[in-house]
């Protein structure tokens, strides 16, 4: 029998500041992650298909959240500040059902460009959806940057 994930638990992830504050968000209901390696196929009048042009990599992400307790204020606060930060995702103790083990994932200075709340209304709690840019990420304990590698 093959071993089952429990499922039962949520999705948590910490923003951190770059003033070390760390605010707990949790539930969150989703966060997807976009990673962008750009690459342009270079011909030329003689031949095709001769290489590529990479561009630098770019991380994007967005997350909704029911807004509860002040994690949506806060989020919404680094946003109007123009305010940089790192999401880390959290590692469950006792449980492996999240893909974040215990390298964990981060996407470190992150800014918000889009924030988008809910409606309110009778049925369902309402949610707020944030999308924003990462300068890098790191996963599985190994970094990626959009810095250039020789700054």
């Amino acid at each position: 029998m093959t071993d089952r994930k429990n499922w039962r638990t949520r999705l948590a992830i910490q923003i951190e500041d770059t003033d070390g504050e760390v605010t707990e968000v949790t539930p969150v209901d989703s966060l997807n992650i976009t990673l962008n390696t750009s690459q342009e196929v270079v011909d030329s009048t003689e031949d095709q298909n001769l290489g590529y042009i990479k561009r630098p990599p770019k991380f994007s992400f967005s997350m909704n959240i029911k807004p509860i307790g002040d994690a949506v204020l806060n989020i919404t606060a680094l946003q109007l500040n123009g305010k940089e930060f790192n999401i880390i995702t959290q590692v469950s103790n006792g449980f492996d059902d999240w893909s974040f083990y215990e390298e964990g994932l981060t996407l470190a200075s992150c800014t918000i460009t889009n924030s988008t709340p809910s409606s309110v209304n009778s049925s369902g709690a309402p949610s707020a959806s944030f999308s924003g840019n990462a300068l890098a990420i790191q996963v599985a304990g190994k970094s990626f940057s959009t810095y250039p590698e020789n700054a």
